[in-house]
């Protein structure tokens, strides 16, 4: 399976300033949720798997996500409330010194298998048809 890298600089739009990748796995609540977080997981899950307060969780999965690091999917509705879960978003992380003195953080993203992609369209179009957002 391919992967696709993502240069992330400082001068890009809409991606995160690569102060935010490194700052990021510099935290060590951050490091831990990122090795616990090979398969999907609820937040409540990383919580109890990494042994990181929920609280203290959800903000560093917010981090994690902004920084690119880590994927976020809403499932379908299930008891009337939609599920979040979360994802290393990467293989490997490679920070160079750009241009001009500039840093750059390369993201290996991790290859999404055809299956996760169907499974992912499926739910925005439940998602979408059953009035979510």
């Amino acid at each position: 399976m391919s992967q696709d890298s993502l240069a992330v600089d400082s001068d890009s739009h809409g991606q995160p300033d690569p102060r935010d990748v490194v700052g990021a796995l510099a935290d060590d609540d951050c490091r831990t949720i990122v090795e616990f977080l090979d398969d999907p997981a609820t937040a409540g899950e990383v919580a109890d798997g990494a042994g990181v307060p929920l609280s203290t969780t959800y903000r560093k999965l917010d981090r994690l996500v902004d920084a690119g690091l880590v994927t976020e999917r809403t499932d379908a509705l299930r008891r009337g409330q939609p599920t979040t879960r979360y994802r290393r978003a990467f293989e490997s992380v490679r920070v160079e010194a750009g241009d001009g003195g500039s840093l750059d953080a390369v993201v290996e993203q991790r290859s999404t298998a055809a299956d996760e992609r169907l499974e992912d369209l499926w739910t925005e179009l439940r998602m979408e048809t059953s009035g979510g957002t």
